[in-house]
């Protein structure tokens, strides 16, 4: 056999899952979303892990090629955040840009996608937002984002500003749990988001698991299994970017400047350059550890499969209330409240059982408390299935864009 064949089979046989599973286990500096206790951490430790992950690349000689893109996210992230401090905000978003072309350049052909090609089955479609609220029920218009005449109420998050109106959304029920910060039942309001038009994505929530998993949850790994390689390659080209975003800051005190938000601002304010509806996540907010007790390893757990979320700026909403483009590109169902439907106040006479459902979804565990639950017996994953009924008015009349199910 021949040099060249030898080094082919080689390559072949190293970019498995199993290559994948074992280099993530042995390198757990890898695990997003980075945990420091205060703020004026966040850069440190970003550069320390940035430090270990260039060691990483160096070593593997199959990540050869992430290595300058690597090295310029990190430079240019680094120079970002001193020009935002030097008041150059300009000249540090155009940073932010250059990151995401720079990457776009050297084979990153998913960073930017539209949602329907990313995930298998109907994941794409599966949205949810959350509010705190009463026993009193909300409507549909008060699930939407906040509206302009009340911009004073809106401050500034990971991905939205001051006075902005941004509507987020999470891809589990659990998660919109997890973001308001577990808030009780009896308070907790959900409605379905399901998206009726294209949405395009800057796509920065891919993990561990789903590229170990990629054949059984990336589409199109699933429709081409020669794609898994570059699909490895382009998570640790956009690592770096991805790490500067997933900052979880354990200090919950009244802080009204948050450092780990640098970063994401500044990507939200070249949304429009990358001809994007918005920015797709992981969610730091999906625990770790309860009580200081380590639970799982997100980025590695099947948890992070429900653990995503989406921000959609409403930069449109300027003489009205609400985004006319985010209206267009969601079917919105009535809320439910998630404690009366727990207490049986607030149930359909027949469950809904859909006809496409995703094993990483019904599989993952839920960590509501040490012990995980199956996400497909918990309360959340049946308000789910619950909002596709009849009554909370989804108004999906496109069965071939709906998620036809049975009832029993």
């Amino acid at each position: 056999m021949s040099m060249i064949k030898l080094i082919a089979l080689e390559k072949v046989i190293i970019m498995t899952n199993d290559w994948v599973k074992n280099l993530l286990e042995k390198n757990p500096d890898l695990t997003l979303p980075i945990i420091v206790n205060s703020s004026k951490e966040v850069f440190q430790e970003l550069n320390r892990k940035w430090d270990i992950f260039l060691s990483l690349l160096s070593r593997e000689k199959e990540l050869e090629s992430c290595i300058e893109p690597a090295e310029f996210s990190i430079k240019k992230i680094n120079e970002a955040k001193d020009l935002y401090y030097s008041g150059n905000f300009g000249q540090a978003s155009e940073c932010m840009h250059e990151v995401v072309c720079q990457l776009q350049t050297c084979g990153c052909n998913h960073l930017v996608s539209d949602l329907d090609s990313l995930f298998v089955d109907n994941e794409a479609k599966h949205w949810f937002r959350g509010r705190k609220g009463t026993l009193f029920p909300f409507d549909k218009g008060d699930m939407k984002h906040v509206p302009t005449d009340k911009r004073e109420a809106i401050g500034s998050n990971r991905y939205s500003f001051n006075g902005i109106p941004c509507l987020y959304l999470a891809n589990s029920i659990l998660t919109c749990w997890e973001e308001l910060d577990r808030p009780a039942m009896e308070s907790f309001w959900v409605s379905r988001f399901w998206p009726i038009k294209k949405i395009r994505v800057l796509n920065l929530s891919t993990t561990g698991f789903e590229i170990i998993y990629a054949q059984s949850n990336i589409k199109y790994v699933s429709q081409n299994p020669d794609e898994y390689e570059n699909a490895v390659i382009e998570f640790f080209k956009t690592w770096v970017l991805q790490s500067a975003c997933s900052v979880n800051v354990k200090d919950k005190g009244d802080r009204s400047f948050r450092e780990e938000y640098i970063i994401p601002q500044l990507l939200m304010l070249n949304i429009q350059k990358f001809n994007v509806d918005g920015v797709m996540y992981f969610s730091t907010k999906t625990p770790i550890s309860i009580d200081n007790k380590t639970i799982a390893i997100n980025f590695q757990s099947a948890t992070s499969w429900i653990s995503k979320a989406i921000a959609i700026p409403a930069f449109d909403a300027q003489d009205s209330r609400f985004s006319k483009t985010i209206d267009e590109k969601f079917r919105v169902s009535l809320p439910i409240n998630v404690g009366m439907y727990q207490n049986r106040l607030a149930v359909s006479p027949a469950m809904f059982i859909p006809r496409d459902t995703n094993w990483s979804r019904t599989h993952a565990p839920a960590y509501v408390s040490l012990v995980p639950t199956t996400y497909e017996l918990t309360s959340f994953y049946r308000c789910e299935n619950e909002l596709f009924q009849e009554a909370y008015q989804l108004e999906l009349n496109d069965t071939s864009d709906s998620n036809n199910g049975t009832k029993s």
